[in-house]
C-alpha cells in the first residue's frame, strides 16, 4: 500500500489481521510505483491495496499484470476516483474487489463495493450481518454521550492530539483492538473519528437521495476537466506531473514550499484545502512492529508539500492564488 493515503485505509487493514508494507510513491502522481518493488517483495504479498490518490489512475495495467504474474489480489481503493478511466475503462474494474465514495464527488451517503467474483459479494453481504450496526442505536449513544459530557465534563475524556494532519493514535488502545482481529468492531474508536455511523446502512430515503445525485455525476466531468486544464494553463501545476486529461479530478495537486502558511491564506479567501496525507503512513505511528516496505524521498513532497485544490472551483482558486504573496506560490515537483 502507499504511505501517502487516508490512515482509514491502514486501521482497516490492520482490523482485516493483515501486515502494511508500505511501497515506494511515484513522482508524477504520487501512486504506488510498482516498478520499484522486487521480485523477491512481490512473491512476499498477499495483496495490494491502489490509491488512485485524488482521482490520478495508479498503473493498473502493469499492476495488474504483476499480480497476476504473483497470484497477488488486487484491492482497488477507488473513492477518490469515481469519476476516473484509464484506457477507456473505468477505475474500479481492475481488481478483485473495489470501493468507491459517494461522499466525495458529491455529498451522498455510503459507497459502493464491487467485486470480480460473485461468490465474494455473496461472501461479504453474510459478514456484513454480523457488522452492521443500528443507526438509531448508534444516534442514541451519541446523544447519550454528549449528555453525559455536558452533565460531567470534568471526567471528558482527553482527546488524542493530532500528528500533522492526522488524528494521532493511542498506542495502548491499538495494541489492545489488535489483539481482536480480524474484527472491525474492535476499531471503532479509531474508524469513528470521521463519524459514528460508519458501519450503519443508509435508510432508503438517503439512498435514493444518493442515488439522484449519482445520476448527476456527468454534469460535473466537463466542469472538472475544464477547471484541471484552468489550473494547468494558469502555471499552478507541475508540468512534470502525469494528470490525465479524460478524468474527473476530485483534486488537482499543486505543489508549494510553504504549505501551511499557504492553507492558512487560501482559507482567507474561502479556498479550503483537503485532504492532506501528512505524515506518510510508515511514519504514523514508527512504534508499531512488523511495518515494512521500500520508499524514497518522494513520499515527503506528496505529503508535506501538497495543496490538493478542487477543480470544480479553478475560477476561485486562480484569483485566490493570484493574491497569495509569491514566497507562498507554486514549488517544482523536483
Amino acid at each position: 500500500m502507499s504511505p501517502v493515503t487516508c490512515d482509514q485505509v491502514l486501521l482497516v487493514t490492520l482490523a482485516a489481521g493483515m501486515i502494511p508494507v508500505f511501497g515506494p510513491v511515484m513522482a508524477a502522481t504520487g501512486n504506488l510505483d510498482p516498478h520499484l518493488i522486487s521480485a523477491e517483495q512481490w512473491r512476499s504479498l498477499g495483496a495490494v491495496i491502489t490509491t488512485s490518490l485524488y482521482g490520478v489512475p495508479d498503473d493498473l495495467v502493469y499492476l495488474s499484470q504483476k499480480c497476476e504474474e504473483h497470484q497477488v489480489q488486487i484491492i482497488e481503493d477507488a473513492c477518490h476516483a469515481l469519476d476516473s478511466s484509464l484506457g477507456g475503462r473505468r477505475v474500479g474494474l481492475f481488481g478483485h474487489c473495489a470501493v468507491l465514495s459517494l461522499a466525495k464527488h458529491f455529498l451522498g451517503s455510503g459507497a459502493i463495493l464491487l467485486f470480480r467474483d460473485e461468490t465474494d459479494r455473496r461472501e461479504l453481504v453474510e459478514l456484513l450481518r454480523g457488522t452492521l450496526d443500528s443507526t438509531l442505536g448508534v444516534k442514541a449513544r451519541v446523544a447519550i454521550r454528549q449528555v453525559w459530557q455536558r452533565l460531567w465534563p470534568g471526567v471528558k475524556k482527553a482527546a488524542v492530539p493530532m500528528i500533522g494532519h492526522r488524528q494521532g493514535l493511542d498506542r495502548t488502545a491499538l495494541e489492545v483492538s489488535m489483539q481482536g482481529v480480524p474484527q472491525i468492531q474492535a476499531f471503532d474508536r479509531f474508524l469513528t473519528y470521521d463519524g459514528p455511523i460508519y458501519r450503519c446502512m443508509p435508510g432508503a430515503a438517503e439512498q435514493a437521495r444518493t442515488l439522484k445525485l449519482l445520476a448527476s455525476l456527468d454534469d460535473q466531468h466537463e466542469p472538472r476537466l475544464k477547471g484541471t486544464l484552468t489550473l494547468i494553463n494558469e502555471g499552478l501545476v507541475d508540468p512534470a506531473m502525469a494528470l490525465p486529461t479524460d478524468c474527473g479530478l476530485l483534486r488537482v495537486p499543486v505543489f508549494v514550499e510553504q504549505r501551511e502558511a499557504a492553507i492558512t491564506a487560501l482559507a482567507g479567501h474561502r479556498v479550503f484545502v483537503t485532504p492532506v496525507y501528512d505524515p506518510p503512513l510508515n511514519e504514523f505511528a514508527p512504534w508499531m512492529e512488523n511495518w515494512s516496505g521500500t520508499w524514497s524521498p518522494l513520499q515527503h513532497r506528496w505529503s508535506r508539500s501538497v495543496l490538493p485544490v478542487n477543480p470544480a472551483a479553478a475560477s476561485q482558486i486562480v484569483q485566490a492564488w493570484r493574491a497569495l504573496p509569491p514566497n507562498l506560490r507554486a514549488a517544482p515537483l523536483h
